[in-house]
């Protein structure tokens, strides 16, 4: 776990979705300043997130509490992260328009879950 003290956004994500694995990873590349702290859904539990909507969903929490999931998550990281500031009226615009909560949705239906490797307490990297 980061130092809480940079922290803006935590996300959380499957474990298990090879997919999930690789947008953390990018994420924590882009993330210079180290303001978005990275958990597992499958091995962490937060009083605020809904582990079962988080498992199909791509969820988040910032630093005042506020909760958010799908595509509302790649929104919130667009404003958190400087690289991305540039993305964000594109974002605003996706999620104004509900058409980035349906690309998410259509994207995360078609997500790959291995849990050959894992089981509720502990997962095996590949």
């Amino acid at each position: 776990m980061q130092k809480t003290e940079n922290i803006k956004l935590t996300l959380f994500i499957d474990g298990w979705c090879p997919m999930c694995k690789r947008f953390a990873k990018k994420i924590a590349q882009f993330d210079k300043k180290k303001q978005i702290a990275i958990e597992d859904i499958r091995t962490i539990s937060h009083p605020s997130i809904d582990k079962e909507k988080a498992v199909k969903a791509l969820a988040s929490i910032d630093l005042y509490g506020n909760v958010f999931y799908g595509f509302d998550t790649i929104h919130q990281l667009g404003l958190t992260l400087p690289l991305f500031f540039v993305f964000s009226p594109i974002t605003f615009f996706l999620k104004v328009s509900r058409l980035g909560h349906f690309l998410y949705n259509e994207l995360a239906v078609r997500r790959t879950i291995i849990p050959l490797h894992c089981n509720e307490k502990k997962c095996v990297s590949l």
